[in-house]
């Protein structure tokens, strides 16, 4: 539950769940968060196996890779999901990296972490485009002299800025939304 609802791991302190479990399952003894937590890393380990057995299985020869860097209480995060066509034709799609990004946000850092991951996950010669957001650093990093990836903008961010900017500065629109 913890790890496939992100459910914080003293869930099983919390007196909610405790009264459900003693409901559904009064005999059962529930495990300590201690114990929860030593399986988060074995399980990591296990679905990151299956998730590389999968991409080299779909022998995809092209993958493409989308990119979100971030903000949330004064920490920067890094995201990189990979979504490629299978050798059946279905469409798969996987986070391989979300990672805290402390570091200044500069165009080589984050190169570096794009790298990193890409390389972790064997498919540096296999990305044909990364989809990125329209942030000057993060367009900067495809410019590195190291990076051969070719990269394009997000259609999805370009449309959200442009309602930010443009619809949601106009005092008529905000007054309906206010109305709405």
């Amino acid at each position: 539950m913890m790890i496939l609802d992100l459910q914080p791991w003293s869930i099983v302190n919390d007196a909610g769940f405790l009264r459900h479990h003693a409901l559904i399952a009064p005999n059962y003894e529930i495990a300590s968060e201690k114990y929860y937590r030593s399986l988060l890393d074995p399980t990591y380990e296990k679905i990151k196996v299956a998730l590389k057995e999968k991409l080299v299985q779909s022998e995809a020869e092209n993958v493409s890779v989308c990119l979100d860097a971030w903000s949330s209480f004064h920490h920067g995060y890094l995201g990189m999901t990979v979504h490629f066509i299978s050798k059946d034709w279905n469409r798969v799609k996987f986070c391989i990296s979300c990672s805290p990004f402390d570091e200044s946000h500069t165009a080589k850092n984050i190169f570096k972490e794009i790298k990193a991951a890409a390389e972790e996950w064997e498919i540096s010669s296999k990305i044909g485009v990364c989809l990125r957001d329209n942030a000057a650093n993060v367009k900067a990093a495809f410019n590195e002299p190291s990076c051969n990836y070719k990269s394009a903008r997000c259609l999805n961010h370009s449309l959200q800025l442009v309602i930010k900017k443009d619809l949601l500065s106009d005092p008529t629109i905000n007054e309906l939304i206010e109305k709405s």
